[in-house]
């Protein structure tokens, strides 16, 4: 193995990703959306938390892109995706009553997606 490969592409392989695609607009929007949808339901996101950390990031790439420095970061675009990905589950979870345990726990815990 080259030792100029990164570390983030490392990681990359084996991993498998969809083909959709999202703008960080659109992936930022998303994570707003179950941001409020959690705070409705006295489940925040504490930015210390596993998921707080993970929308903190999708954020902070549709920050960097509307100011024109996108990131080359390839492990913060895939923590990024993993955001999107939890916050589609969460939006689909949070109307079943019996979800609403295992989704607080993830908001309020620092333990590693």
């Amino acid at each position: 193995m080259s030792r100029n490969t990164s570390q983030s592409l490392l990681s990359l392989h084996g991993v498998n990703r969809s083909d959709r695609i999202a703008t960080y607009a659109e992936v930022a929007a998303l994570v707003c959306l179950v941001r409020q949808e959690l705070i409705g339901r006295g489940m925040p996101a504490r930015p210390g938390s596993a998921v707080g950390a993970l929308f903190a990031k999708a954020d902070r790439l549709d920050r960097e892109w509307i100011l024109g420095k996108p990131s080359d970061d390839i492990e913060l675009l895939m923590q990024a995706d993993d955001a999107f990905r939890i916050a589609v589950a969460i939006l689909e979870a949070i109307e079943q009553p019996n979800s609403w345990e295992a989704i607080r726990r993830i908001t309020k815990s620092d333990m590693r997606l």
